[in-house]
């Protein structure tokens, strides 16, 4: 092996991704599918499930959302899988509070081809006086086209980021439930499917200036 070649296959090294931590869901599961995500969702988002970490999802995705739920009434939430629109197509998750409901929409490998129109005058029939409109996805973005309501774009490595961010407090609920553990896979679970870091300018910078012998 040549000198220069040598030298760039040492310094590669200190660029390499680090193996990512398996998990339970990762280890256990056939891939990644939106319906087993949401249904997961749907849990962690109920306040009231069994899990008992409160609000701490929904409170996280109200803050991804940039919703100021302070002002929102935070009891007697359901929230509610594959709901049925009066044309019969099916909303993701549905969350009600006392006086505010939520529309989230998950994206998970699909492009947005929905009926948000029909989730919108869906959501206007319903009591309570507050909508909100949301798009959880891998990127984020959001297309306007087909909406008439203000809808929001969260992404996964966002919402994944700040409830990684709330491990400390998740582990202080109940340190022995299982439920802490299983809230914990499922969001590196979510990290590892779905958020892949860019190239940062130091990686860009190196394959730049090793081309050559990185690719001869």
């Amino acid at each position: 092996m040549n000198a220069p070649l040598k030298f760039v296959l040492n310094e590669v090294k200190k660029y390499v991704t680090p193996a990512k931590e398996p998990t339970l869901f990762g280890v256990g599961g056939r891939g990644y599918y939106e319906n087993p995500a949401s249904d997961l969702l749907a849990f962690f988002l109920s306040p009231d499930a069994k899990h008992g970490l409160g609000e701490l999802f929904l409170s996280t995705y109200l803050e991804c959302m940039k919703v100021d739920f302070s002002q929102l009434k935070m009891s007697y939430i359901s929230v509610e899988r594959e709901v049925p629109t009066v044309n019969q197509k099916y909303i993701d998750l549905q969350i009600l509070g006392p006086d505010w409901c939520l529309i989230i929409e998950n994206k998970i490998r699909h492009s947005e081809a929905n009926p948000f129109e029909d989730y919108e005058k869906h959501a206007k029939g319903l009591p309570q006086s507050k909508k909100l409109f949301s798009v959880l996805s891998p990127s984020g973005s959001i297309r306007r086209e087909g909406k008439k309501e203000d809808w929001k774009g969260v992404s996964y490595p966002d919402y994944c980021k700040a409830l990684w961010q709330k491990l400390p407090e998740i582990d202080s609920y109940n340190p022995r439930s299982k439920w802490q553990l299983f809230a914990r896979e499922f969001i590196l679970h979510l990290k590892n499917e779905l958020y892949h870091p860019p190239m940062t300018p130091e990686e860009a910078n190196f394959v730049e200036d090793h081309a050559t012998e990185l690719f001869q």
